[in-house]
């Protein structure tokens, strides 16, 4: 969703690719969050010491720039217009598969 989550969209915030500076692709923003359902104490340490990038952005290549803030209506619109492409259902795959594996890992999560 042109690498703009509901709260960055409010916040007017977007992760973009730190070689093109065009935003990030899906696959960069999954394996930029990748890193906070397995490290996020360590994620709260490294934004301490270095406030602009976090793990996963040094992973992704990716980095958080001030964009236009927008209405959450925007979201809809997006997401009426967005056709499935191969890649994003690869990755819902893979993020459901590593998801349920970390569930197994960590059976008292709840």
């Amino acid at each position: 969703m042109k690498a703009k989550s509901p709260a960055k969209r409010i916040l007017g915030y977007q992760v973009i690719d730190r070689k093109t500076e065009k935003p990030a692709s899906e696959l960069q923003c999954f394996i930029r969050n990748l890193t906070i359902a397995v490290a996020w104490p360590l994620e709260v340490v490294v934004g301490y010491v270095n406030p602009e990038r976090r793990i996963g952005d040094f992973i992704a290549n990716t980095k958080v720039v001030v964009s236009e803030k927008e209405k959450l209506k925007t979201l809809w619109t997006d997401l009426k217009n967005k056709k499935l492409k191969l890649n994003l259902i690869g990755i819902l795959i893979i993020g459901g598969i590593y998801f349920y594996g970390l569930s197994l890992i960590f059976p008292n999560m709840n």
